[in-house]
This record gives structure tokens, sequence and C-alpha cells, in this order.
């Protein structure tokens, strides 16, 4: 799915909400007009999975509907009942505001090692040509779920061709808000990383199985 204001406006007034109709599969979603809960959208990301984007683009990540990263978002069941064989849905997912960023590093990402919060201007994630909807893995206004249909070709068939790169992003570090990109540049320039003991990484996964629905967020979300 800010600042330090979480809203942008005092009074938050819903409009009706629109439609978009893909084949016979008409989604209705709420409003893009009515005053969002902020502008910026938040992801949390380990350092490790941040050195493994080569090139520089957060993609999102293709959605089968049968399988460990495919939650079963309702606006993307009923996409996937009319989808050509030809075309693929790809899905990512932002934290609405810094506050519930926060509060998923804490509970999360604790164990998984040095991870960090990003934020990204809501509308230029839009103006990739994604579509948003609440993400329904969460309590509604904690995430959004952004999603686009391309054709499947050798370059998409686990994520989107369409991506949304770094340089769009800011990194939150003690408590400041950093460019992406030279935060990314300083990070694999510096190979400090250490052999994990093979004991702890079971560890890692067998409290990791223990985890509820963020597990599916995290996992499909480069």
């Amino acid at each position: 799915m800010t600042c330090a204001t979480v809203f942008n406006c005092e009074t938050l007034v819903q409009q009706p909400s629109s439609s978009i109709t893909f084949g016979v599969a008409s989604l209705h979603l709420h409003d893009s007009h009515w005053c969002h809960m902020s502008e910026y959208v938040y992801r949390v990301d380990t350092e490790t999975g941040l050195k493994k984007i080569h090139d520089r683009h957060f993609r999102a990540r293709r959605w089968m509907g049968n399988d460990s990263y495919s939650f079963p978002h309702v606006v993307l069941k009923q996409l996937n009942v009319t989808l050509p064989a030809s075309d693929g849905l790809y899905r990512i997912c932002f934290y609405t505001s810094l506050a519930r960023a926060k509060q998923s590093l804490n509970d999360d990402f604790s164990y998984l090692g040095l991870s960090r919060i990003l934020r990204c201007p809501k509308n230029l994630v839009l103006s990739r040509g994604f579509f948003e909807s609440w993400d329904d893995g969460f309590k509604e206004g904690d995430a959004y779920l952004f999603w686009i249909q391309e054709a499947l070709s050798g370059e998409n068939s686990n994520f989107s061709s369409t991506g949304i790169p770094f340089e769009h992003f800011e990194i939150l570090n003690q408590e400041r808000w950093h460019p992406l990109l030279e935060y990314y540049r300083e990070m694999v320039s510096v190979n400090n990383m250490t052999a994990i003991p093979a004991e702890s990484v079971r560890h890692t996964a067998l409290t990791a199985e223990k985890r509820s629905w963020w597990k599916f967020w995290f996992l499909s979300n480069r």
C-alpha cells in the first residue's frame, strides 16, 4: 500500500464505489477519488531480499490461484474466470500506513534478519498500469492489493514485465527517509553477509510455518 501524517484530510468521506468490467466479470472497487489513507504506500523487505533484485525494479508475482503463493483474493478469483489462456495475472501488496508497516516489521520480520521499511508514492504504482483494491488477506484499510494483467511471454512466467523502479522508493533508516537507489548501491558494495547455521535455518522454517496469512504476502512480494 506516509510521511508524518496518516490521513490527508480531516474527515474521511467515501463516495459511491466504481466498477471495472473485464469480460463478464464486474468488480466493484473502492473509489480512487475519495481521500486515501496516505499519499504513500509501504512495504517491508529484508536486505537479503533486496540484494537479489538485480534489475532494480519491484515486480508483481504471478497469481496462479493454485499454488502456495496465491492467496485466494476474491477480486483475482473473479478475474481468473474469464482470463484468456494467453494472459497472466500479477499482484503486489503494500501497507497503507507507516504505523502498519512498523507493526509488521516488529511482528513478522524480527527473525528474518535485517529488514527495512520502504515507501513509494501511491500514484506512481497506479501510473504503471496497476489496478487497486483492499487486500482481503488483511483487515480492510491495512493493505492495498495492486494487480495487472499481461500477455504471457518468456520474460514474465513468474513476475510481471511491468515494474516499479527503485528510484521511486525511499528507505527508512534511523528514522529518516533516504533514496532507496543510493542505499542499495552502498548495500551491495559491501559484502558482509555471514553463513547461517543449518539449525538456525531449520528453526526459522519451522517458525514460519506457524505464521498465518502474512507469509503469503511476504514470500510473494519481491
